[in-house]
């Protein structure tokens, strides 16, 4: 038996579109939150777009210092005579005069080092023991230190070696027709114990020692480099120092010379500001903007 209404589909009336009605949060689109979505995401990226920029700008300049130190003696003027000094720049002394005056300090239980070192490096002798002793505190006066010291180093002096690089690069210059000084705070006596093996210094034209007559006053006092300028027949300007302390960088500098330090790998180079070009050794050095 079928129900009543079996088989029938049921009518749902259909919604009039007048009687609907409008959700409360409608309305006219706001498009000012699209604007400042626009205006944000152009400021961030116009501030990543500068900040990159500023990024690579200064990673161009840390290279092109860095290459410019490296290669910088063509940024150098062109000198007509170089001056050297010598132990620490053309002689490797300083390790012997460091063996000296540590064991000389050892005996009373006391400890040199690199930084008192660096203090005392191109000064005259007695005004470096002075330091020493001060400094150590040591029983001596500074004479008697100076005259203990120089026992122990004066048999070291004919083994020392030269500088890397150093033969070659007086050879260099010697080559190009630069006429070559040294300018050294060591006494005569000492000097003359450090270079009888060395004959490639022979080429040097004028050397003017610490205790010499008319050195004048010792380094950072720019009086034995003016003297050994004066020796070559140079004005002061065209001269070009290559030195290793911060007093003969000082001396070189009041002499309105150029000044090129070589830096023992114990100092930081950032201590030789004053120079105009610091190096570590010798084969960083560019010889194309030297003499002719």
């Amino acid at each position: 038996m079928r129900r009543a209404g079996a088989g029938k589909r049921l009518k749902v009336p259909e919604a009039d579109p007048s009687k609907q009605v409008e959700p409360s949060w409608a309305g006219p689109p706001d498009r000012s939150c699209l604007v400042l979505l626009d205006l944000g995401f152009c400021w961030i990226l116009g501030f990543c777009w500068i900040l990159g920029f500023c990024w690579i700008l200064g990673f161009c300049w840390i290279f092109a210092a860095a290459r410019a130190n490296v290669r910088g003696v063509k940024r150098l003027r062109p000198p007509t005579h170089v001056i050297f000094d010598l132990d620490g720049v053309l002689l490797d002394t300083e390790p012997i005069y460091t063996l000296g005056t540590r064991q000389i300090a050892a005996r009373w239980g006391k400890a040199y080092g690199w930084e008192l070192k660096a203090e005392l490096m191109g000064r005259a002798p007695l005004e470096g023991a002075r330091r020493v002793v001060d400094a150590l505190g040591l029983p001596l006066t500074p004479e008697e230190y100076l005259r203990e010291r120089d026992l122990i180093v004066e048999d070291l002096f004919a083994a020392a070696a030269p500088i890397d690089g150093a033969p070659e690069l007086v050879a260099a210059l010697d080559r190009r027709g630069l006429p070559l000084g040294i300018a050294t705070s060591s006494e005569r006596r000492l000097f003359g114990l450090k270079v009888q093996n060395h004959a490639w210094l022979r080429v040097m034209r004028a050397v003017v020692c610490g205790d010499d007559p008319g050195a004048g006053r010792h380094k950072p006092a720019p009086d034995i480099f003016l003297r050994v300028a004066d020796a070559l027949g140079a004005p002061p300007p065209a001269c070009l120092v290559f030195e290793d302390s911060l007093a003969g960088v000082a001396a070189a500098r009041a002499a309105g010379m150029q000044v090129v330090a070589r830096v023992d790998p114990h100092f930081d180079l950032g201590r030789f500001r004053e120079a105009d070009l610091a190096v570590r050794s010798y084969a960083e050095l560019d010889l194309d903007g030297l003499g002719p």
